[in-house]
């Protein structure tokens, strides 16, 4: 009986070892992303294009960020790469005929499911607002965005008719602008909602801009500038301290009318928002503006590891505004993106007299924020202190619901307690397990808080050292 007993207990417990091996099997670890790609009738597909892109510092609405780590999918239809653990990667799959498209993010550890479409097609005609007249040589742009980010770009021109096509979108909705010299940019309303193997018709109406004299000028001396560029979401003038510009007209949909504003720039200077209070971009431009521009101050620092060696390499954004009447008008700003050299030191022409300075670091594919600086009024340059990898902690955990089941795609925000900016110490979003990775928050006081519709949750710490916990939102 003994000896049947033991046996028993022995398969009893082999059991127990597969199933917990078939469990650990589900999931890829942690710095490896599983895709599967199915087709339109839910089987694998071979061969589809898979690309995963890291979030960019400062994302540009017309431009695509550069793609971080790719694969092709075999014929299961599965692919795996390796990635950062718990950093999110937008997914883009594409094969042809289907539509190149995606709505979905991707982190390390976890299977993401995709399923392809065939394309959908949009046409319209360009006119003009006044008339109704076709616009021949209108140029278009069309962005397909997902709700994570930009996942693909068009640019077309109209032809004799004022009219064009786009024949391969993915299905969802897609903004559609056009432009033509002389006539405010505009967007197709409302946006275009494409349906796979279907055509939706999209119009856009381009308003006659009104042309205003800009003149650019050092806010030292008062000298003209002799290469300023001024530039309209419409188009772009270069000139020895001046340009004539048609401010933009956008529709906006709380507002019967539309909005204009310029941007202006030169070598050596920090670029100018025109009109300078929000407020008068909704009265008519004035025929003559006065522009003055002020020069950067140059920034400087050095990242040193948690080991107190140089750190090269690491990517830094650099952010500073003049939020002192943020409130009133478009803040004064300069933004830029370094890397440190091999000593660990890093500089750039960012520095606003009298703005707020904030720093982000690129770690563990997240960006990663310190405490603003301010910067004095008459400051020539800022040197920030060292920052030290050492002075950050992990903070890793899930986001558990009422239910105590893991919730994904919930935000989750680090913040220092009573420090105004621009951006938070960290924030992420959780894997569709409900786990999230902050991979460095500077130690001391931090609230956390999760976000996401009907899951609620903070909680205040005082972080000192790699943290794990839950969080049960409400």
């Amino acid at each position: 009986m003994m000896r049947t007993l033991a046996c028993g207990i022995l398969i009893c417990l082999s059991t127990i070892a597969l199933v917990l091996a078939q469990q650990a099997d589900t999931y890829p670890p942690d710095d490896v992303a599983e895709i599967l790609v199915l087709g339109p009738d839910g089987s694998p597909m071979e061969g589809a294009k898979v690309e995963l892109i890291a979030e960019p510092a400062v994302p540009d609405e017309f431009d695509l960020p550069e793609v971080t780590v790719n694969g092709t999918t075999g014929k299961d239809g599965r692919v795996r790469v390796a990635v950062e653990p718990f950093a999110r990667y937008l997914l883009c799959v594409g094969k042809a005929p289907y539509a190149t498209a995606g709505d979905v993010p991707c982190w390390g550890g976890n299977l993401t499911t995709f399923r392809l479409a065939m394309p959908g097609r949009i046409e319209g005609v360009v006119r003009a607002a006044e008339t109704g007249e076709p616009l021949p040589g209108a140029k278009i742009r069309a962005f397909d965005w997902s709700f994570y980010g930009l996942v693909r770009t068009w640019t077309l021109t109209a032809d004799e008719a004022g009219k064009y096509v786009i024949d391969d979108a993915a299905p969802g909705f897609v903004n559609v602008r056009a432009r033509t010299p002389g006539r405010c940019l505009n967007d197709a309303k409302p946006a275009p909602r494409v349906e796979s193997g279907s055509t939706v018709r999209a119009d856009i109406l381009l308003t006659a801009g009104k042309t205003v004299l800009v003149t650019v000028v050092d806010g030292r001396t008062g000298e003209t500038l002799p290469q300023a560029t001024v530039k309209t979401d419409s188009q772009s003038v270069t000139g020895p301290g001046s340009g004539i510009v048609s401010p933009p007209v956008l529709g906006s949909p709380s507002l019967d009318r539309g909005g204009w504003w310029l941007t202006v720039s030169a070598p050596g200077f920090l670029d100018a928002r025109i009109p300078a209070n929000p407020r008068d971009a909704f009265n008519p431009p004035p025929e003559n503006i006065s522009v003055k521009l002020t020069p950067p101050i140059p920034v400087s620092g050095t990242v040193r590891g948690e080991d107190g060696e140089p750190v090269s390499g690491l990517r830094i954004n650099l952010l500073c505004m003049d939020l002192r009447e943020v409130d009133k008008r478009w803040p004064v700003s300069a933004r830029k993106e370094v890397t440190t050299a091999g000593d660990g030191t890093f500089s750039a022409p960012v520095g606003v007299p009298g703005g707020s300075l904030e720093w982000q670091l690129f770690v563990g594919g997240t960006w990663c924020a310190g405490l603003p600086v301010q910067v004095p009024e008459d400051a020539a340059s800022v040197e920030l202190a060292t920052i030290s990898l050492a002075e950050g902690a992990r903070v890793r955990g899930r986001v558990l619901g009422p239910d105590s089941n893991p919730l994904s795609m919930v935000g989750v925000r680090a913040v220092r307690p009573g420090v105004r900016g621009i951006h938070p110490l960290a924030i992420v979003l959780t894997d569709s397990r409900g786990r999230f990775l902050l991979p460095w928050v500077l130690k001391g006081k931090v609230e956390l808080s999760t976000g996401k519709t009907g899951f609620t949750s903070t909680r205040e710490l005082d972080l000192t050292r790699d943290t794990v916990l839950d969080l049960d939102t409400e």
